[in-house]
């Protein structure tokens, strides 16, 4: 008899959803189980998506993809087919989204993006003095939207500028 070791939990994490003007949060649980003897690995990819938020919240869909091999499969990254096939199970709204975080990597290059926009914003914000800080907040307000974001990021650089000369 073939010695197994159990499911480990090996990944854990959460994605927030807006799609047809509604919240959603997918809680990604990925396990893998490897067998010594003959080699075999199974990955198991289990997806929990709720809406709501808090304790004010209901279950919407679970949802499980498995991809098992012998040796090492032709596959991108772990749990690569394990994750499409649980996308593929979820309605088409919540599929796309979930797929283009999970499986083709979206949400890293979202990310990596934000990260940029951040560090470029924060630069600029500190390069102004006070009054030119007061001045850029009083014109902006709250930014709601990336097309805001880009033109508050605009206005501090330019204000940038106007201030070194």
């Amino acid at each position: 008899m073939a010695s197994t070791k159990p499911y480990n939990t090996s990944v854990e994490y959460h994605h927030f959803i807006g799609t047809d003007n509604k919240k959603y949060q997918a809680r990604i649980y990925e396990y893998t189980r490897y067998c010594y003897t003959t080699g075999n690995h199974t990955e198991r990819t289990e997806i929990e998506v709720t809406q709501g938020e808090g304790a004010d919240y209901h279950h919407v869909y679970t949802v499980e993809g498995k991809s098992g091999w012998c040796n090492r499969p032709w596959q991108r990254f772990d749990y690569d087919l394990s994750r499409q096939n649980a996308c593929a199970k979820l309605p088409e709204y919540l599929s796309t989204p979930l797929r283009n975080i999970l499986v083709e990597g979206k949400a890293k290059e979202e990310h990596e993006k934000c990260e940029r926009f951040t560090k470029l914003f924060e630069a600029g914000w500190n390069a102004l003095n006070d009054d030119t800080k007061k001045m850029v907040a009083d014109t902006v307000g709250m930014i709601e939207t990336p097309a805001q974001a880009d033109a508050a990021m605009g206005l501090v650089l330019l204000a940038g500028i106007m201030q070194e000369q």
